[in-house]
């Protein structure tokens, strides 16, 4: 349904004709312009389709500035080129299938970029977990993948964007440490150990591998996954608790290598170099800790070394400094593991802008992925509600009782502890703010096979009593009918007409004929640049190909500041001042997003909801337009009567005549006459000479 939504509002157009094919348009249309429909969670993937065909256009195979936003001089650009990678190699396919320009096609796939990734995951991803547990836990997570929702909707149509590999990603680095039997080896000849443990060369594999993913997981966002490295860290400190100081009848079956902790971070952080090498060498370094960077690939080298000596001290009372370079190594790993907090605490400013207090207010107020759960689940049924807060958290309840059994061994426990703490520090941060569960459901679906194998194991030598068996068999339903169900509620509802538009799209095409008619009026004037909302702007520039001020963007933060100083600024003078500095050629403020308020509440640091007096913004929003600003005329479509749009053209050297003259004008296209006749007075009166 989605994808025929999709398909259906971006090949349709309301008045305004779609623009056709062009081999000499940066983003293959003609004009400039765009015609592919993303729906509003895919918003971001805007920006992917944008870099990438800006990539395009300038050449080569990195992009690090763009002019698309903080117009006129563009801004840095952080992204990792993982997801524009993946866009050019699936839009090549396209384009040589179709014969389609190249930058049209990176448009044309956009949509279904994760949704193929989600395919290969599906593909090559089992086999390993059916490998080492067998076909009931395999089977058990290949269909949570697509029954958890706030995991599957980093992969669904219409959301082109790099959190479906850094899920991926985070998941392998989890997983992998739990396969490799969190470093307890099988001695050789043993059976009874496996599966928990693995043979030595095996969890070798696994403990490279982990490292490897947890490294492309720092390279496609290195901020996104510090609460994994942290839970992994924590999980690695408290699984030495379990390797016993006396011999016991287990270490007849099963032996403590700590050095493989060693081989884990040093794979992560060759991982975390090569990529941030591919990203920045050799004319793009710089001390940019919101992403990927050496520091964090030292500091998983350290943990690992530290991990590893500390597991030599448990199991073999060998301390950490001791050896020839002990007393050099551990200071090393130390200040590896320090560096970044105290750079980031020290000079946030510089080395962390993320943390600026006006981005931050932004974030945590008024986007929604920074809101907490009650907020998000706000106005939700419980239908809705229960499909997001998803069963497969309960996976953590079944693991810590798993932790608390004596009679399960300590290579099944120490396989979960790595998955159980990572997972519960990222669903607290889920509560606090929503955007954290979605990898938190990565990281417990992960868990779900390796704890599926282990109670299956344990039921061979004890077998659960009725009320256990029943309460698994509610939680695998619950786990199987709460997404499917919303689904096959909603093809209920729309009688199965997947061609329909839903209303989110429908708003989208109105925008674009907005963003048709701006680019079209202003052909052959040079540049258009837009003073909108933040997501209103990232619209117009993708669909009219025009430029913007302030965008979502940690790297736009001097774009944001400028578009909030134009929306507070107390007078239309000062207004004016800032957008010739900003080369502003047209104002668009959305019923949708108007952000006039909230601006203005940035730009004074001002509380939450606060009602800012004596702004340029609300002053057009009132209709008290300077001589300088023209006022456009857009009709939305009657579906959205309740919406509006107040446009205005920016002409700084414009008379006062000629103002009242447009103003009469655009009074008559839009039928009010008397107001057209009285701005004819005053025009007539402000220069009696005029015809």
């Amino acid at each position: 349904m989605r994808m025929g939504s999709i398909v259906t509002a971006t090949n349709n157009a309301l008045t305004s004709p779609l623009p056709e094919l062009s081999e000499d348009s940066p983003t293959g249309y003609e004009g400039g312009l765009r015609r592919v429909i993303l729906p509003p969670m895919g918003s971001d993937g805007y920006q992917w389709i944008m870099h990438t065909q800006e990539l395009l256009q300038q050449g080569g195979w990195r992009i690090r500035y763009t002019y698309q936003d903080n117009a006129p001089v563009g801004r840095e650009m952080h992204w990792s080129h993982s997801f524009i990678w993946w866009l050019l190699l699936t839009g090549k396919f396209h384009s040589v299938i179709t014969g389609w320009p190249l930058a049209a096609s990176v448009e044309a796939v956009a949509p279904y970029a994760n949704t193929i990734l989600l395919g290969l995951f599906l593909l090559a991803s089992p086999w390993p977990i059916y490998r080492r547990l067998g076909a009931a836990p395999a089977c058990a997570y290949v269909v949570s993948l697509v029954v958890v929702r706030l995991f599957y909707e980093f992969f669904m149509v219409g959301y082109p964007d790099h959190h479906g590999i850094v899920n991926v990603a985070c998941f392998w680095s989890a997983l992998f440490l739990a396969l490799g039997g969190g470093g307890w080896v099988a001695l050789s000849g043993s059976s009874r150990a496996f599966p928990a443990a693995s043979t030595r060369q095996r969890a070798k594999r696994y403990f490279m591998s982990s490292g490897i993913a947890g490294g492309t997981a720092l390279w496609v966002s290195a901020a996104t996954v510090l609460p994994l490295f942290v839970g992994l860290g924590l999980a690695g400190c408290a699984s030495l608790l379990l390797v016993p100081r006396r011999r016991s009848e287990e270490d007849d079956l099963v032996e403590f290598h700590p050095d493989l902790w060693r081989i884990w971070g040093l794979s992560g952080a060759l991982t975390s170099l090569g990529f941030y090498a591919l990203e920045y060498f050799p004319s793009h370094m710089g001390m940019r800790l919101e992403v990927n960077h050496p520091l964090y690939a030292l500091a998983l080298m350290a943990a690992g070394e530290m991990l590893a000596r500390m597991g030599r001290w448990r199991a073999f009372g060998v301390r950490p400094w001791q050896g020839r370079s002990g007393f050099l190594v551990v200071p090393i790993c130390l200040a590896g593991l320090l560096a970044l907090p105290l750079l980031i605490k020290l000079d946030p400013e510089r080395f962390f802008v993320v943390s600026d207090p006006f981005l931050w207010k932004l974030h945590s107020e008024h986007i929604l992925e920074f809101k907490s759960l009650i907020d998000r689940l706000a106005g939700q049924g419980p239908a809705a509600a229960l499909s997001v807060v998803s069963v497969i958290l309960l996976v953590g309840v079944f693991i810590l009782d798993f932790l608390r059994r004596r009679e399960v061994n300590r290579v099944w426990k120490t396989s979960l502890l790595l998955l159980f703490l990572p997972g519960l520090i990222f669903t607290a941060l889920g509560f606090w703010q929503v955007r954290w569960l979605g990898i938190a459901y990565g990281v417990w679906i992960a868990a779900l096979p390796v704890w599926l194998a282990g109670a299956l194991a344990l039921s061979r030598k004890r077998p659960f009593p009725v009320w256990q068996r029943a309460v698994l068999a509610l939680f695998f339903l619950g786990l199987l009918v709460q997404f499917p169900r919303l689904v096959l509620a909603t093809f209920v509802e729309t009688g199965g007409k997947s061609e329909m538009i839903a209303p989110s799209e429908a708003y989208q095409m109105a925008v674009r004929e907005l963003a048709y008619h701006m680019k079209r009026h202003h052909q052959g004037d040079g540049d258009v640049t837009v003073l909108s909302g933040p997501t209103t702007t990232n619209w117009m520039m993708y669909y009219g190909g025009m430029k913007g001020l302030g965008t979502l963007y940690w790297e736009n933060l001097s774009g944001l500041k400028a578009a909030a100083g134009i929306y507070a600024a107390p007078t239309a003078a000062t207004a004016l001042e800032q957008i010739k500095a900003k080369s502003v050629t047209d104002i668009a403020l959305f019923s949708i997003d108007a952000f006039s308020s909230e601006y203005a509440e940035l730009w004074r640091n001002l509380p939450e909801g606060s009602k800012p007096q004596n702004t340029f913004s609300e002053a057009v929003l009132n209709g008290k337009l300077p001589n300088w600003l023209t006022p456009l005329n857009f009709r939305m479509p009657r579906h959205f009567s309740k919406e509006w749009i107040a446009l205005a053209e920016v002409h700084p050297d414009q008379s006062e005549a000629d103002a009242h003259l447009a103003r009469a004008r655009w009074e008559g296209s839009r039928g009010k006459f008397a107001a057209a006749i009285e701005q004819f007075r005053q025009t007539v009166e402000a220069d009696p000479g005029a015809k």
